[in-house]
């Protein structure tokens, strides 16, 4: 038997993506090999593990800590899905990532011994492939079941967070060509140019919005992304999420989307009404539905055994 640390991470999707549904589905696997996995925000803890995993950036203070179980022998891993190592900005100006837990990130990514990234591009922005495991965000069809698409709604749907603020610049002149035609609903992110007859509704836990997304029954969902290095590192979580809600996704066809049946608009390019038109489809609907079901806990055909395997793997450096 044996122990694993695994930090809770501040931000609530990467822990609900990379450590509640991977547990949900391969926690009995785990246990018969042998592995017993307890959560902390506790760092003292860490020291009574074997393996100790850390979720995206958690503080630089942190650092001489990690620096001290290196130095005890203990199996790091180091797991992400955003390029911290780029200095983004909020639509406040606040830096997503402060400097000085940039360079702490970036120390803590050279002292672990594994690295998990959600997507092949952030394993090559972080310039550290020899160590690094690509292991994809993937939907759970339970939290996320698949529903009927409903006629009688006409709703705009757009979900983000203020990492987003150049993103939904991309559809500003639909909206405001449309807006009075339907109803608009923003979750998580409510920009400056919303009319007050539109619907914000603020960020709820990860583990419950797509609650609040399925209370909007949308006709379209928009997922755009603006072309910059950030957005390559970022994962399709959102399309598939809000295809299993029976709407029509208009997606860029740019980094995480590209590819994708619902990457329709050009890369860098509006979304206007012709958009709207082309997503407007029985054929286009059920090809989205589908790519949502192959890329679900239950439905992906090698996303689990890649998760399982990479903690097998891990596993196996404790003993070998």
């Amino acid at each position: 038997m044996s122990r694993w640390f695994v930090g809770v991470s501040a931000a609530d999707g990467p822990r609900y993506y990379r450590q509640d549904l991977p547990l949900r589905h391969l926690g009995k696997q785990l246990a018969d090999a042998g592995i017993e996995i307890n959560f902390s925000t506790s760092i003292e803890e860490a020291f009574d593990a074997d393996v100790c995993v850390f979720s995206r950036c958690i503080g630089a203070d942190i650092l001489s800590a990690v620096v001290g179980l290196r130095q005890a022998g203990k199996v790091i891993v180091w797991d992400t899905d955003d390029d911290l190592t780029i200095p983004e900005r909020y639509a406040d100006g606040a830096l997503i990532t402060p400097q000085k837990e940039i360079a702490a990130f970036v120390a803590c990514l050279d002292l672990a011994d594994v690295i998990t990234v959600s997507v092949p591009h952030l394993s090559t922005a972080l310039g550290r492939e020899h160590k690094t495991i690509v292991l994809p965000n993937m939907i759970d069809l339970d939290d996320n079941p698949i529903s009927e698409h409903d006629t009688t709604r006409d709703a705009i749907l757009y979900c983000g967070t203020s990492t987003h603020h150049r993103d939904i610049e991309l559809f500003r002149g639909l909206y405001e060509r449309t807006c009075k035609r339907h109803p608009w609903i923003f979750v998580g992110i409510r920009p400056k140019w919303m009319h007050d007859s539109s619907t914000f509704i603020p960020l709820p836990p990860v583990q419950s919005y797509y609650k609040v997304c399925r209370l909007t029954r949308p006709l379209f969902a928009l997922a755009p992304l603006t072309i910059e290095t950030f957005n390559l590192s970022k994962s399709p979580i959102k399309i598939w999420e809000t295809a299993t809600l029976g709407a029509h996704v208009v997606a860029s066809n740019y980094g995480p989307y590209a590819g994708s049946r619902a990457g329709i608009v050009p890369a860098g390019y509006e979304f206007d009404e012709n958009d709207l038109f082309a997503a407007r489809s029985t054929s286009f609907l059920h090809a989205c539905v589908r790519e949502a079901i192959e890329n679900s806990w239950q439905g992906s055909r090698f996303g689990p055994k890649k998760w399982l395997d990479a903690f097998l793997s891990i596993e196996d450096m404790v003993h070998g």
